[in-house]
């Protein structure tokens, strides 16, 4: 385990029992400051969760049958991956809402291929149009339903 530093002076901490909730308290040697330390181990679990991702393994076959799994990583399954812009000039596209639930509709564009772009708002409202196509370079027509 690395020192602890105070926040402060950055002097060397002792620790100095625990707080009503159950975390080690450390008090400052030199200024007589007092805190509690909390390791961030995001990366970690993103690292965990990618490996699941990219493998083979169910979440059954974990520990737990992957209980403690899903609570660890519960985060990132709410990431939404956002599409690169190409540069790529269209001559049209055709644009669309989706509407998944109540508040959200995924907003398309699509240049008859491909999916170009989308975008996930709470409504079809113009600065969620905007969001869509701000990325996407001009193209000379663009379809759509309304």
């Amino acid at each position: 385990m690395k020192a602890v530093r105070c926040p402060s002076c950055g002097a060397a901490m002792k620790r100095n029992g625990r707080t009503g909730a159950g975390s080690q308290r450390w008090r400052c040697r030199a200024c007589g400051a007092s805190t509690t330390v909390s390791y961030d181990d995001t990366a970690a679990r993103l690292e965990e969760f990618l490996a699941w991702l990219m493998s083979k393994d169910t979440q059954l076959s974990m520990p737990g049958q992957g209980r403690t799994f899903r609570r660890r990583t519960a985060e990132f399954w709410r990431v939404w991956p956002m599409p690169e812009p190409t540069g790529e000039a269209h001559r049209v596209l055709f644009v669309d809402g989706i509407w998944l639930s109540r508040d959200l509709v995924v907003l398309i564009a699509h240049d008859g291929e491909h999916v170009v772009s989308w975008y996930m708002a709470q409504a079809e409202t113009s600065r969620a149009w905007e969001a869509l196509m701000a990325p996407i370079p001009a193209p000379d027509v663009v379809v759509c339903d309304g």
